[in-house]
C-alpha cells in the first residue's frame, strides 16, 4: 500500500513539474547578454574533483547553491537544505539512547541509506562536528550525491556537503549589515568589513554574528520555560593572498559559541499508544501515522528542567565520582553548550607549463556539553509529579521520576592534503594527491541524578583515527566528446580506541583497542558531450567506512553479553556499491537547464546500531548501544533538477527525487521489542522518504522610481516515512511554504518582509525509538519526537556599504 501510494504522489509530483516547465532546485540567476532582451542562466562553478569545473561538465551527482541563492531561500541549518536538494533528508534529532533534538548532533541521509551518515566539508576539509559554518561567509554549497571518496575521503559513503568561502574583495573597502528580527523573540544579526590591505596582493575580511531564535514551545510543566531556544554568537576571518598571477593563498577563521536551552523535542508513551502488537515487555507501540504536534495531548509537550541541588551535585560536581574526561562544570543548565575554532588554508600554485599544485590544511577544535532530560515528559496529565516506585526501595532514589543527564565532550582533528594536476588542454590529463587525517575524541560520562540516584549509562573513552591516503584520476579523451574517467583512493584506517570506564561508570583496566582498516574505492566513469553544455554519463564506484569497537561490551562477564544479541567488541568495514546514469543538458538559448540521475546502490556488510537494555550486576537496569555488521540493502531512484528563465524578471525551477529502498538482511532488536520478531527483511528503511520535490519562482523587476520589487514564493514536500526498521508508525506528509518580498531601495539598501511555514504545517520533524524511564526503564517502549518549527513573520534589512 506504501508503494502505491508512493508511486501516486510520484505522478502527482511529475505533474507539477511539467506545469512548472522544467525542473531543478536552483534559484535561477539570469544575466543580460549584449542583445536588449536577452538573457541567459548564469554558469555554475563546482569543485567535486579538487578544481574548478562547471556543473554540467562533471560526470558527479552535484546539486549548487550560490550565495544568491542561500540568501534567497533563507538556507540557515541542513534541515533548510535539505527542503531544496534532491534524495536529500537532515534532522538535528539523535537517535539510540538519547532521542534529543539538539545541535550536539546531527543525521544527513542521501538516497534514503539512513543507517550512513554524509560529511560536512568546509573549502573541501572536514568539519567532524556537528557545528554549522557561518553562513554568511559562504560563496557557494556543494551537496554530492553517492559515494565521493576518491576525492573527498573518508566518512562520505552515502554523500558529501561541501561549503566552500567567498574571497574577500581586493576592489576596495566595503561592508553589509544583515539585521532580521521575527517571532518567538528571534534575531539574526550579520556584519562583515571587507577591502584591501597591501595593494591588490592581500586583502581580508571580518565577519560577526549574534543569532538567538526563541523556543516554539513552552513545557506543561513550566509555561515560563521554552523549548527549543538556540543562541550563537560567531566571528570570523579571511584573507587572500595573491603576490602573483601564480600563486593563491586564502586562509579561513572561524570562532563560534554556541548556547541552547531544552530541546524542542517530546515522547510518546504506552498510555498514549494505539496498539499493542506482541512484543516483548508490554508490546505497546503506536501502528499507523503518528499525530502532528498539534494533535498532541498538551501534557505530552514538557520536561523536567529544573536543576536543583541534587541535580548539581550529581552532574557538576560528580559527587558518586564517575570516571570523567572533560569539564562537567561548562554548563549548569538544561540544555546545550559548544565552543568551536575551525580553520582552514588553502594554496594554489600554476607552474608556466599548466601543471598545478594545491594545498588544504585545516584544524577544528570543540569543547562542548549537554544537559537533558531523558524522561521526556515532565509531569502527569493532570499536571502533578509522578511517585517514583523505587524510592524506599533503592537507597538515595529520590521521591519522583527524574532523568537529568549530563555529558561533557571534546574533540579535535587535523588534516593535510597535497595534489598535483596535469595541464587540462590535453587529451590524457591526471591528478595525484595525498592526504592525511588525524581525529581524536574524548567522550565524557553521561551521569547524573535519576529515579534510580546517581546513575552512569555510558562508557568513557578516548577515541582517535589516524588515515593516511593516495588518491588520483587519469581523464582521456576517447574522442572530442568521450571521455573515460579512472579514479581511485586507498586509505588505510587505523582506529584507536581506550576505554577507561564500562557503561556503569566504574574504572577499568583493560589494553588499548587498535585495528587497521585497508580499502581502495574506485570510481569509473565514461561521458558524451553530445552537445554544447549538454553531456551523458554512466558511473561506478565502490566506498567503504572503517569498522571499529563496541566499548560498551567491555568488562561485561558471559552471562551479561547473552544480553546482547550476538553483539561482539569488534566489528567490520561496510561497503556501498553506487551504479548511474545521468544527463545533464542546458537548452533554449542558455534559457533552460535540467539534470537527471538513475542510481541504484548495494549497501552490504553493513553496521547496524541497536541501543540494547541490559541487567547490571547490581541488579539494575541500563542500556548501551552495540553495531552489528548485518546490513544488507538495495536502494535505487531517480532525481530530477533545473531551472527555466521565464522572462528576464521571472525564474522558475523545481526538484524531484524518488528514493527506494529494500531491506535484504538486519537485525533489528526495536523490532523484537515492538512486535516480537527482529526480523526486518523486505521493510523499507527508517527515516527514508521515498519522495520529495520542491517548486519555486523568483520574481524582481525594475520600478520606475528607480527602486526594485523583489519577491519569491518555495513549496517543499517531503513524503511520509517510518520510525523503525518493522514499518509500523509513520511520520507523515510534509509540507512548507515559504514566502518573501521586499523592495530594493538604491543600490544599498532592501528591506524584505517574510514568512516561514507559512500553512503551520505541524508534522513532527522527526522519530526515534527510546526507552521509557518515566514508567519504567526497558519495560515499555516510548517513540521519542522531535517537534517542527512553526509558522514566522518576520522581517529582513540588508545595508551595503
Amino acid at each position: 500500500m506504501k508503494t502505491v501510494q508512493s508511486l501516486s504522489k510520484s505522478k502527482f509530483a511529475l505533474t507539477l513539474l511539467a506545469l512548472a516547465l522544467l525542473p531543478g532546485h536552483l534559484v535561477a540567476q539570469t544575466s543580460k547578454n549584449s542583445e536588449p532582451g536577452a538573457f541567459v542562466l548564469e554558469e555554475t562553478i563546482v569543485t567535486a574533483r579538487r578544481r574548478d569545473e562547471g556543473l554540467l561538465e562533471v560526470p558527479v551527482t552535484i546539486s549548487a547553491m550560490g550565495a544568491a541563492d542561500i540568501e534567497a531561500r533563507s538556507i540557515k541549518t541542513l534541515d533548510d537544505l535539505a527542503f531544496a536538494t534532491p534524495s536529500m533528508y537532515a534532522t538535528s534529532h539523535v537517535g539510540g539512547g538519547s532521542g534529543r533534538n539538539s545541535r550536539a548532533g546531527r543525521s544527513v541521509v542521501f538516497r534514503g541509506l539512513s543507517v550512513a551518515q554524509g560529511q560536512v566539508f568546509i573549502d573541501g576539509a572536514p568539519l567532524t562536528s556537528s557545528a554549522s559554518p557561518l553562513l554568511g561567509d559562504i560563496e557557494r554549497i556543494e551537496v554530492l550525491r553517492g559515494p565521493q571518496s576518491v576525492y573527498f575521503g573518508r566518512a562520505t559513503f552515502s554523500g558529501a556537503i561541501n561549503y566552500v568561502s567567498k574571497d574577500p574583495s581586493t576592489e576596495g573597502f566595503e561592508g553589509r549589515i544583515s539585521a532580521e528580527a521575527s517571532q518567538y523573540d528571534s534575531s539574526d544579526l550579520m556584519l562583515s568589513v571587507e577591502g584591501p590591505l597591501w595593494d591588490d596582493m592581500l586583502s581580508g575580511r571580518l565577519s560577526l554574528r549574534q543569532f538567538n531564535e526563541g523556543g516554539h514551545y513552552t513545557s506543561f510543566a513550566n509555561t515560563g520555560s521554552t523549548m527549543g531556544d538556540r543562541g550563537t554568537n560567531a566571528v570570523s576571518a579571511q584573507v587572500l593572498f595573491r603576490p602573483s598571477g601564480s600563486l593563491t593563498v586564502k586562509a579561513y577563521l572561524t570562532y563560534s559559541e554556541d548556547d541552547d536551552g531544552p530541546g524542542a523535542h517530546a515522547a510518546i508513551k504506552y498510555p498514549e499508544m494505539n496498539c499493542n502488537l506482541g512484543g516483548v515487555g508490554k508490546g505497546f507501540w503506536y501502528c499507523g501515522e503518528v499525530p502532528k504536534a498539534n494533535q498532541l495531548p498538551r501534557h505530552t509537550i514538557s520536561g523536567n528542567h529544573h536543576m536543583g541541588l541534587q541535580e548539581r551535585e550529581s552532574i557538576n560536581e560528580n559527587r558518586p565520582g564517575f570516571v570523567q574526561l572533560n569539564d562537567p562544570t561548562m554548563r549548569d543548565s538544561f540544555g546545550f553548550s559548544r565552543e568551536a575554532y575551525q580553520g582552514t588554508l588553502r594554496a594554489d600554485y600554476s607552474f608556466d607549463n599548466g601543471y598545478e599544485l594545491s594545498y588544504i590544511g585545516a584544524a577544528y577544535d570543540e569543547k562542548n556539553m549537554s544537559i537533558l532530560d531523558l524522561t521526556f515528559r515532565g509531569v502527569d496529565q493532570n499536571g502533578s509529579p509522578l511517585p517514583n516506585p523505587f524510592f524506599g526501595v533503592i537507597p538515595g532514589a529520590p521521591e519522583t521520576v527524574i532523568w537529568a543527564l549530563g555529558s561533557a565532550g571534546a574533540e579535535e582533528n587535523y588534516f593535510h592534503e597535497l595534489r598535483v594536476t596535469s595541464p587540462q588542454d590535453k587529451d590524457l590529463r591526471w591528478a595525484a594527491g595525498i592526504s592525511y587525517l588525524d581525529f581524536e575524541r574524548s567522550g565524557g560520562a553521561v551521569a547524573g541524578w535519576t529515579m534510580f540516584g546517581d546513575l552512569n549509562v555510558s562508557t568513557v573513552t578516548n577515541s582517535s583515527a589516524e588515515t593516511p591516503a593516495l588518491f588520483g584520476g587519469i581523464y582521456y579523451n576517447l574522442t572530442n566528446d568521450v571521455t573515460l574517467t579512472v579514479e581511485g583512493r586507498y586509505q588505510r584506517d587505523t582506529i584507536i580506541q581506550q576505554p577507561l570506564s564500562d557503561a556503569n561508570g566504574r574504572p577499568v583496566t583493560v589494553p588499548e583497542l587498535k585495528e587497521t582498516w585497508e580499502t581502495f574505492s574506485p570510481r569509473l566513469s565514461v561521458d558524451w558531450s553530445f552537445g554544447e553544455n549538454s553531456m551523458v554519463y554512466v558511473l561506478w564506484s565502490r566506498a567503504y567506512t572503517p569498522g571499529g569497537f563496541n566499548t560498551g561490551l567491555l568488562n561485561v562477564d558471559a552471562e551479561q553479553l547473552k544480553q546482547f544479541e550476538g553483539a561482539k567488541i569488534a566489528y567490520d568495514e561496510e561497503q556501498l556499491d553506487n551504479y548511474e546514469l545521468g544527463l545533464k543538458s542546458r537548452f533554449f538559448g542558455g534559457r533552460a537547464q535540467t539534470i537527471i540521475t538513475l542510481y541504484k546502490m548495494d549497501w552490504s556488510d553493513g553496521k547496524v546500531t541497536n541501543t540494547l537494555p541490559f541487567t547490571t550486576p547490581e541488579g539494575t537496569l541500563n542500556l548501551t548501544s552495540a553495531v552489528q555488521n548485518l546490513g544488507q540493502v538495495d536502494l535505487q531512484g531517480i532525481e530530477f533538477e533545473g531551472q527555466y528563465a521565464f522572462s528576464p524578471n521571472l525564474t522558475l525551477s523545481a526538484m524531484f527525487a524518488y528514493n527506494d529502498t529494500e531491506i535484504n538482511d538486519y537485525i533489528c532488536t526495536d523490532c523484537r521489542r515492538i512486535n516480537g520478531s527482529t526480523d526486518a527483511s523486505g521493510n523499507t528503511l527508517k527515516h527514508a522518504p521515498k519522495v520529495n520535490y520542491s517548486l519555486s519562482a523568483d520574481y524582481h523587476r525594475e520600478l520606475a522610481s528607480g527602486k526594485a520589487l523583489f519577491g519569491r514564493i518555495d513549496y517543499g514536500y517531503r513524503d511520509s516515512y517510518y520510525v523503525t526498521d518493522g514499518n509500523v508508525a509513520e511520520i507523515g506528509d510534509t509540507h512548507i511554504i515559504n514566502g518573501k518580498i521586499g523592495l530594493d531601495l538604491n543600490d544599498n539598501l532592501t528591506i524584505e518582509v517574510f514568512a516561514k511555514n507559512l500553512l503551520n504545517d505541524r508534522t513532527l520533524s522527526s522519530a526515534s525509538m527510546g526507552s521509557d524511564a518515566f514508567f519504567g526503564i526497558a519495560v515499555d517502549s516510548e517513540m521519542r519526537i522531535a517537534l517542527p518549527k512553526q509558522r514566522v513573520f518576520g522581517v529582513k534589512a540588508n545595508y551595503q556599504f
